[in-house]
């Protein structure tokens, strides 16, 4: 009878061991591999979850934006708008084709303040009918708080209609006052949002619901998987970002769905552990098999030492590919961080010449190891300025003409780098860059305003920092030209209001809140101001004897004229007619008048033509000054014209000065 041999401790130990070490190694490869396609998965997920909420606000702002173009249009004729301009005004704009889910721009008006009827819509069949109610209720927030806002979406048709409403005044000053108007864009949410989606590629397995208010059924307006059944991925894959749209609080919701982590990615892991396992069967068995032989032993340990250090190499250039992506990531996330921020900016500033240090800074940030220039037309479109740069002395000409660079004849970006077959902008001369640059135009409303140039620095001083991405470039040209169309714009509207159309001056109004502004900072700095009130002699004869047109001429021949003779910090006006006011900061009693009799000497270099004679003017001057003849507005206008009357009196061309009123 035969019995089995028991086998000595020294011959398994070895298999046992590596066994049990190969099922450590797969253990440890199923949740390191686990571990990483999580967290790949997570990164993806967020980074999509901010790309699409700031493109939804930017989205919005947009279209907030076109409303003030509408704005401007009603608000600089204080005559009125007919339908021949607002039939070319939509013709030319194009607003319903440029901006998906817009259905409709309206423009309504109101003669009581309780009834409201809209003028002028596109589309045209909708003029004489009552704005929707959903625009009223926004029109009170918008004319509160002076910027356009949004109602509270309504269903309409199946989908979310929404309204962005924006006042209009009779004049830009009169924000304060009851709106004469509003213009009105209505939306449809699904339209907006579906548009907004392409230009990131949403994955369909992510859902969003967006809410009007905090998360509830009751506020819930738009859920990408509406009357689908959904299976969620899990908590970790869920997001809530609460923003403002046009001054309405609104709530997204994003959670991944079990399709958004493929199967495959999954399963992965479990490949890996699964074959760790049968790999640690098979290593101990041949380890059990060859534990007799010392020399196979050793010759297997060496291939196995082999192997193992081949997939430590291979695990290490597997994390290196997963640290460059990480840091890609990082890096567009920074970006988009960055372009929020430099919107929010933009928005702020109040003049042009307020926002170009705003964009080269942000430039600076957003393309290291670059330097360029902003460079815009000026106002008769005939030269490209530097108005900011960033980085070291550049190449590109300060100004140059429109047809020097390929970016502003061709319309959209033109990029060149070494050894290619594309032309060099002109502009840059006979010594292109040698590492690459980019021309951005910079386009609003159909229209040029200008380029961003970005130029390439060489490698050694780039620090590995890589090239700058042409969508991100092209991003910050378009919101950059956007928000200078519509800085331009308010200024030109704030221009119209406190300019007199005749003479160029400031106007009766602006004469009158300059006086007293400039009269609180004298009296808090203890300081002399001096007025000038001017009258143009035997004025209404002139005008009698040529015309209102040639009268007109002699009156914008005047403004010319005092509005080259003063300091920067001084205030000429058209009072009325034919009198004017000069406001003269820190300017004592006697230092008045001998500006006064200087301008007077002067007034024969101003001349016009009426009919086949040339004539010219004289200017009788009264004279007051702060605190001598009075401390308020209205005593010092007193004593000027009681001077100028004086002055009249005594045979017209004269300086007089006036007196104390009491």
């Amino acid at each position: 009878m035969s019995s089995v041999r028991r086998r000595p401790l020294r011959e398994i130990a070895p298999a046992i061991l590596a066994l049990l070490l190969s099922f450590s190694a797969a253990v440890y490869l199923w949740d390191t591999g686990r571990s990483n396609a999580e967290r790949q998965v997570r990164e993806r997920f967020e980074t999509q979850v901010k790309q699409i909420a700031f493109l939804i606000l930017r989205r919005f702002e947009l279209y907030a934006y076109s409303l003030y173009g509408t704005q401007g249009l009603f608000a600089a004729d204080a005559d009125g708008v007919d339908a021949g301009e607002w039939e070319a005004f939509t013709r030319t704009e194009d607003l319903r084709r440029r901006y998906p889910g817009l259905t409709a721009v309206r423009y309504a008006e109101t003669a009581d303040g309780k009834i409201w009827i809209v003028k002028y819509a596109d589309p045209t069949t909708l003029a004489g009918s009552a704005p929707p109610p959903r625009a009223l209720d926004a029109l009170d927030r918008a004319a509160a708080e002076g910027r356009p806002a949004a109602s509270r979406p309504v269903l309409e048709d199946g989908d979310q209609a929404i309204s962005l409403v924006l006042p209009v005044y009779a004049a830009a000053t009169e924000t304060g006052a009851a709106p004469k108007g509003f213009v009105e864009a209505a939306l449809r949410l699904r339209e907006l949002l579906q548009a907004t989606f392409l230009g990131v590629g949403m994955s369909p397995d992510l859902r969003l619901r967006i809410h009007d208010g905090p998360p509830d059924p009751v506020n819930l307006v738009y859920d990408t998987h509406a009357g689908k059944a959904t299976e969620p991925l899990g908590e970790r894959f869920t997001a809530v970002i609460p923003m403002e749209v046009a001054g309405r609080p609104w709530t997204l919701e994003f959670a991944a769905l079990n399709a958004y982590f493929p199967a495959a990615e999954r399963r992965l892991p479990l490949f890996y552990l699964a074959g760790g396992m049968l790999i640690g069967i098979l290593f101990s068995g041949i380890v059990w098999a060859l534990s007799t032989s010392r020399s196979k032993a050793v010759a297997f340990a060496e291939r196995m030492t082999e192997d193992l250090t081949r997939e430590i190499a291979e695990r290490r250039l597997a994390d290196e590919r997963l640290q460059k992506v990480v840091v890609d990531l990082e890096r567009r996330n920074r970006e988009q961080s960055l372009l929020g921020e430099l919107g929010e900016l933009l928005q702020s500033a109040s003049r042009p010449e307020e926002a170009y240090p705003i964009i080269g800074r942000f430039a600076a940030e957003l393309f290291p190891g670059t330097k360029g220039t902003l460079h815009l037309m000026n106002s008769s479109r005939s030269l490209v300025e530097n108005v900011t740069q960033w980085g070291d002395a550049l190449r590109a000409e300060r100004v140059f003409g429109p047809e020097d660079c390929w970016a502003l004849k061709r319309g959209r970006m033109h990029a060149s780098t070494p050894g290619d077959a594309e032309p060099v902008c002109r502009h840059l001369g006979t010594n292109p860059p040698e590492n690459g640059y980019l021309c951005v135009p910079m386009m609003a409303h159909g229209e040029g305003l200008g380029i961003l140039y970005v130029e390439l620095l060489p490698a050694a001083l780039r620090r590995d920092v890589p090239p700058p991405r042409p969508e991100i470039a092209v991003a910050v040209a378009e919101q950059s030209a956007l928000a200078l169309a519509n800085l331009r714009l308010r200024e030109a509207l704030r221009n119209q209001s406190i300019r007199d159309k005749v003479t160029g001056l400031f106007n009766r109004h602006y004469m009158e809140e300059s006086l007293e502004r400039e009269l609180a900072r004298v009296t808090r700095g203890k300081e002399p101001l001096g007025i000038l009130l001017l009258d143009i002699d035997y004025f209404k004869k002139f005008n009698d004897l040529y015309g209102h047109d040639v009268g007109d001429e002699l009156l914008s021949a005047v403004g010319k004229f005092l509005s080259g003779r003063f300091r920067g910090s001084d205030i000429p006006c058209r009072f009325g007619g034919e009198e004017f006011v000069v406001i003269l900061p820190g300017a004592t009693v006697a230092e008045a008048t001998v500006i006064a009799e200087a301008v007077r000497a002067g007034a024969t270099s101003v001349k016009v033509h009426a009919g086949d004679r040339i004539e010219g003017v004289t200017f009788s001057i009264g004279v007051s000054a702060f605190p001598e003849h009075g401390t308020a507005a209205e005593t010092l206008l007193k004593s000027a014209d009681m001077a100028l009357y004086q002055a009249k009196h005594d045979g017209r061309d004269r300086v007089r000065i006036g007196q104390p009123v009491v």
